[in-house]
């Protein structure tokens, strides 16, 4: 996994970098910088024996990871580019936050390294998806077609489901019934 993550970043930035030329969009680089976050927290995870190796997580998993290969960079603008670029910045700025509480136990695979419950993890039971929310909701508005929110949506799809195997899998563990028993929410602050 660790290696596909860095071989499929390695052709997003490629992409990246061309649309950006052409376009001058720093939004994309800004989706781009999320992406690259997550490809090196995964390469330098903690190692576990609690993984799910599954076919419907591992195929989540790699659809979820993978999503950008299907992303259409460009489409209407339904919001400026520096909205996006100001919301997409607090969407990547939430994920780090939520990542430094997880440190080295962030992974793909649905997997128990450690229950984190401090930080944004007070406040929702997967805040990392949260932030990815946030920066793919901007993304969309300021490259709105069709095909971005199918794309999206088997996206979210496909986190949905990953949140699930993830909480089977850390539910074996006493802590976190305890925590999820005392975090209602989620996915969203507050509400979801």
């Amino acid at each position: 996994m660790k290696i596909m993550a860095v071989t499929a970043l390695s052709y997003f930035i490629k992409t990246v970098l061309e649309n950006y030329m052409m376009t001058g969009n720093p939004v994309v680089l800004l989706l781009l910088a999320g992406e690259c976050i997550t490809v090196f927290l995964v390469v330098f995870s903690k190692f576990t024996d609690t993984r799910n190796f599954s076919l419907l997580p591992v195929l989540a998993t790699m659809g979820a990871t993978f999503y950008f290969f299907a992303i259409a960079l460009g489409g209407g603008k339904l919001i400026s580019d520096n909205v996006a670029s100001v919301l997409l910045v607090f969407g990547i700025c939430w994920q780090i936050y939520a990542k430094i509480y997880l440190g080295r136990s962030f992974g793909l695979l649905p997997a128990c390294r450690t229950v984190v419950d401090t930080g944004p993890y007070r406040l929702v039971r997967h805040p990392i998806y949260f932030g990815y929310f946030i920066g793919h909701m901007a993304f969309l508005l300021n490259n709105f077609s069709l095909w971005n929110i199918e794309v999206l949506t088997l996206l979210y799809l496909l986190q949905f489901l990953r949140m699930n195997y993830e909480e089977q899998v850390l539910s074996r563990n006493e802590q976190y019934r305890e925590y999820k028993s005392r975090v209602k929410n989620r996915f969203i602050p507050f509400l979801l």
